[in-house]
């Protein structure tokens, strides 16, 4: 519950609440009652991924190199980032350190949460 008298201490606590929790509260709770229209790919796009209802990555023509698919999936998720755990399990790539990877560095940013941008 949100209590406040006033605009500001109303502001302070939505932005004080944990959406993401919530959001994953609802879903596990109401998940199969609530049917949203899935995010669309971005324009161009739809021949290579979809989203899911839940709100996933699924790749239709998986890339060659896992490099590129986790690129695809990072791609796919933009501007939002996504967490390690998700963009190997949508990209089918094997979960090893590509940031580590000289190579591949530059393709990548973490964000505070551990997440990938």
């Amino acid at each position: 519950m949100v209590h406040f008298d006033k605009i500001d201490e109303f502001r302070e606590s939505i932005n004080s609440l944990d959406t993401d929790a919530l959001t994953s509260i609802v879903n596990d709770k109401l998940g199969n009652l609530i049917v949203l229209e899935p995010r669309k790919a971005k324009p161009g796009a739809e021949f290579a991924y979809r989203f899911t209802p839940r709100g996933k990555v699924e790749l239709i023509k998986i890339p060659s190199s896992a490099p590129m698919s986790i690129g695809l999936v990072l791609y796919a998720y933009d501007p939002e980032s996504v967490s390690a755990e998700e963009v190997f399990h949508a990209s089918g790539a094997k979960p090893v350190s590509y940031v580590s990877q000289i190579d591949y560095r530059k393709y990548f940013d973490k964000t505070p949460k551990e997440n990938f941008c």
